[in-house]
């Protein structure tokens, strides 16, 4: 099966402070705790504990993602203004820098959309930057397509493929030729050149 969406599953103190949990289900027979400053993984039939990974040095766990193929995790942390560690196989294998408000993996879990205000940025799932796209308003909640070659975002909240109509304001990006659909422009993604009026 595919690796469900992350819920919080509430909050308590830590040392004064409400820290949120994190559960992310990567398989049925996994089940994945990311609170604090650590990602733990629990036997989904007994709650024992598989394995446990310290991921934040300072700060707090954020928000979390599961590719859909269940493999790679994107966590999202308040450390240093923001970072997304980015885990396979039990340990990170990349870190994004810099204030985040969605970390996106594809389904396979080999690249990442980030937005952040007016911008989405396309990394490698080792936190190498591919690509960044700039929009004219707040690029928020975006979503990617099954095979990975489109990320749409918009700013009302309706960024469901199966919900889209030809009145939404969109941004369509095809991560692969890094080519740009905005607000009807087409633009080189990097430079955000037009290339037709």
């Amino acid at each position: 099966g595919s690796a469900k969406s992350p819920r919080a599953t509430g909050a308590s103190p830590v040392g004064g402070e409400r820290v949120c949990r994190w559960l992310l289900v990567p398989d049925a027979n996994t089940l994945l705790a990311a609170s604090g400053r650590s990602v733990t993984a629990h036997n989904a039939d007994d709650g024992q504990v598989l394995w446990s990974l310290d991921v934040v040095p300072t700060g707090q766990i954020s928000g979390g993602q599961l590719s859909a193929d269940g493999k790679t995790l994107a966590i999202k942390t308040d450390t240093d203004g923001g970072r997304v560690l980015l885990i396979r196989d039990r340990q990170v294998v990349g870190t994004i820098f810099g204030p985040v408000d969605v970390a996106l993996p594809t389904a396979d879990g080999q690249f990442v959309a980030v937005t952040h205000g007016r911008t989405l940025k396309w990394y490698s799932a080792t936190g190498a930057l591919r690509w960044q796209f700039t929009g004219d308003e707040f690029l928020r909640n975006p979503a990617i397509a099954p095979d990975g070659t489109i990320v749409v975002i918009d700013a009302d909240h309706r960024n469901n493929f199966g919900n889209l109509t030809p009145n939404d304001e969109l941004a369509l990006v095809d991560p692969t030729s890094g080519i740009a659909n905005f607000g009807g422009g087409i633009y080189e993604i990097g430079t955000n050149r037009p290339l037709h009026d």
